[in-house]
This record gives structure tokens, sequence and C-alpha cells, in this order.
């Protein structure tokens, strides 16, 4: 029986934004050193391709029926030929030149792009929004480097719950969106016609304090336009510790005005306090079940009216939230490394939302903190976010690691 499950309100949310301006994916990036074969990677790509059913999925039914069924295009390994590019920004769809497609697929391909010597290497899984969290991505890299290993990664994992069913089932209720009222990071100017963005890299010293509240703090300070609005990605899987970790969206959303929050004394301590608190409360939950009303509208419609409110937002300068920034805690990098490659940094890609001004993604590498954002060309240019969070407190000893 071919392994499926239903597509949920927040995916259809993403596979809109796909529409209105492609690809809306997460990238997962591995910076290698060692000695490399194609023919070996190849090998363990298969492998890691059979473990992982959701990499082949593909979007079937209409409307309300909208299912994943995971009999589609494997998703191809390609050989990058990009000079000068270093990981600090995000990788050209052109130098991939694979277009990811949720109905006629593939949904995810993985590049490997060759460094200035033989022994050094990255590697890119570019997987589209609407198909995985940045776990469920962060996993395949995971079982990847365990196959280089020579380890067997066991029967095939596929979720088929959905973010939906599963907050249900924990007693979660559905909360109203957000009314579209925060500043946004870059209020004036906004070119209603621009699209495209691309994620920007920053790498920091690991902070002292609370690493999440430390970067929410540094990067509210940024724009300095008044109350800020800030969504924050809660992973549902805490619910269901039992779970199989791989391909799906599994994360729920809370929307907090951080302003107030961060004018404490300790504000990245009372950022954690109030983040924790709204978990607690169930707030996580509310933006999940809310989203549910989109699965019985067609993609076409839900496509025109988002780009129409962009634009709109654009012109009035007014967004429902003021940035998305998500944390995907601290990795150990001794885990990324097989016998003949270590692994220098991992780290996820933020997508472009035309409906933000901001979309940021923190992984932590050992000691030091992997910050990639991604702005739409409409809200201006992508290295405004990282030259304030850069010149920051957080980046004392940061080096010159930044773009």
């Amino acid at each position: 029986m071919t392994l499926s499950r239903p597509v949920s309100g927040l995916e259809v949310k993403w596979l809109a934004a796909h529409r209105i301006d492609p690809p809306f994916a997460l990238d997962f990036v591995l910076e290698l050193d060692g000695l490399l074969e194609v023919a070996r990677l190849e090998r363990a790509w298969q492998v890691v391709v059979t473990a992982h059913p959701g990499l082949r999925v593909r979007m079937k039914g209409r409307l309300a029926r909208r299912r994943w069924v995971a009999d589609g295009a494997l998703p191809p390994l390609v050989s990058v030929r990009h000079p000068g590019w270093t990981a600090r920004t995000g990788l050209p769809q052109e130098a991939l030149a694979v277009e990811l497609d949720p109905e006629r697929g593939p949904v995810a391909v993985l590049g490997l792009v060759p460094g200035p010597g033989a022994a050094t290497h990255t590697l890119v899984l570019r997987v589209l929004h609407a198909v995985t969290d940045g776990r469920g991505g962060l996993a395949v890299l995971r079982d990847l480097l365990a196959v280089l290993r020579g380890e067997s990664l066991g029967a095939p994992r596929f979720v088929v719950q959905t973010d939906a069913e599963l907050s249900r089932a924990v007693g979660g209720v559905s909360a109203p969106p957000p009314v579209a009222d925060r500043a946004p990071h870059a209020r004036g100017g906004a070119n209603r016609g621009a699209r495209g963005g691309t994620w920007t890299r920053v790498t920091l010293p690991a902070p002292a304090g609370p690493v999440y509240g430390s970067v929410v703090q540094a990067l509210a300070r940024w724009p300095d336009r008044g109350p800020l609005r800030y969504t924050l990605p809660v992973d549902l899987r805490r619910h269901r510790p039992d779970l199989p970790v791989t391909i799906g969206n599994l994360t729920g959303l809370v929307h907090m005005e951080v302003s107030e929050v961060l004018q404490a004394a300790d504000g990245a301590q009372a950022f954690a306090r109030a983040l924790r608190q709204a978990v607690e409360d169930g707030h996580h939950h509310g933006p999940v079940l809310e989203s549910e009303a989109m699965r019985k509208l067609p993609l076409r419609l839900l496509s025109g009216a988002g780009g129409a409110l962009s634009t709109r937002d654009h012109r009035r300068g007014v967004v429902p939230a003021s940035a998305t920034v998500s944390n995907l805690g601290r990795l150990d990098l001794s885990a990324w490394t097989t016998g003949d490659l270590h692994a220098r940094a991992v780290f996820v890609g933020a997508p472009a939302s035309p409906g933000l001004p901001l979309l940021a993604v923190l992984t932590g590498n050992d000691h030091r903190l992997e910050v990639t954002g991604a702005v739409p060309a409409a809200w201006g240019g992508p290295h405004d976010w990282a030259e304030a969070l850069a010149g920051s407190a957080l980046s004392a000893s940061a080096g010159s690691g930044n773009p």
C-alpha cells in the first residue's frame, strides 16, 4: 500500500507561497572537509531516499481531499558548478537546475558543490517547505552521514499524521489570525513589483545567555519602528516523542508581541519565560488549527489573493508579523562526522516569504551560532538585517565570517 497523508492547512499556505514566488523551500546545508566520491554519495543517497519516503511525495486530489502520496519522482543528486559560492548566501535556483514541483515532482533535490580544493565540499538539500519543516530535513542529512559511516537506517519512516491532527489529539484549540497592524522591518520604500529573495548567513559566537531570546532581542532592535510581533515556530513532536523524525511538517506557531517583553531588564530571559508560558498554555496550536480552513480552498485562489495582499502590505507598510524566527537548537558536530569526512558547519537556510519582511532560522554548531535570514526583494536589501545582527553585542567575537 502506498504511503500517504492529508495536506494540512498550514501546508496549503506554504504551497500558495510557493506559487507566488517559487521556490518556497528550505535549504539544509552541510559543509564538509575530506574526500567524497560522487559514486559513493549516490549509493548513500539512494539508501536515504528509501528510508525517508517523504522525499518523493507528490500532491494528489483536490481541495480538502488533497494528500501527499509517496509515489512521486525520486529527488535527484546533482553536481553543481557555481564558482565563488561560499555558502554565505543561498544557492541560485539556476545553479541547481532542478525545478521543484509539488504535483509533478520532485519536491527535493540534493546538490553537491565542490569547494576550492579537492577535499572540501558543500551539500545542499533543498526541500519544499510545504513538504517538511526544519527538523525533518535535518534528520535526512544526519542519516546521509550515517550511511556514509556504514550504518544501517532500518525500516522506512513516514509521517502519517498532520500538524492539525496532532494538535487536536492533545487538546489544542483554534485561534483567530493576527491582525495586520505591525510595523515591518522595511516600512518605507517597498518595491511593490519586486520578487525573489534568498537567505544570507551570519556566523556568531553562542551567547552566554538564552540563545533564542538573545537573537530575537538583537533583531528587534534593528527596525526601531514601534511595536513588533514575531511568529515563533514550536516543535509539535514534543507531544509525541514516539513519532519518527523524518520528512513532514509537525510545527506549531506562537505569535508574540515581543517589544514590551524585550524591554524588561532581563529581556532575553523574559522572552524565554514568555515563550515557555505560551507553549504551556497551548498557544502554539491555535494558528495550526485556524489554518485548517485553507484546506477547502483552491490554490489558484489562495495564491492570487496572497499575492494581492502582499502587494497591499508592501504599499501600506504593515504586515501580520514583523518576522518569523525559528530556533532549531544546537547540533554536536562530532555526530556529523565520518572516518574521512569532517563537518565544518550544518545549518538551515530560510525561505523568503513575500508576506514577511524577514524569515530567520537559528542553528547552533558546537560553540557558535549559524543564523540565516531571507528578505523578499520587495522589502529591501538582503543584508540589512545581517549587518544589524553582526553589529550587535552578540557578535563581539564573531570574527570575519559574516557576509
